[in-house]
């Protein structure tokens, strides 16, 4: 239970920085999500994160996955929708 609520509360704390974005900040969010699914669209994510270590690095030196193209797609209509 105790989990959920913690994910929840995170949730809503995504939720209020989405609300801060004006339109500016949104339009350059999804300008800059475009390019970069552009620019790696033939891209396996073992490159893409070592081009960009310093986001795709965990404290613990493990890399996260990058988003594909299509997890882009989704994640542009998520950020135009809210």
């Amino acid at each position: 239970m105790k989990l959920k609520g913690m994910t929840e509360k995170k949730s809503r704390a995504k939720q209020q920085r989405l609300k801060n974005l004006d339109a500016s900040d949104l339009a350059t969010v999804l300008a800059a999500l475009r390019m970069f699914q552009q620019r790696y669209k033939e891209c396996d994510g073992d490159t893409i994160a070592k081009d960009w270590p310093e986001h795709f690095t965990q404290p613990n030196g493990t890399l996260l996955p990058p988003l594909s193209t299509e997890d882009i797609d989704e994640l542009c209509e998520r950020l135009n929708m809210s």
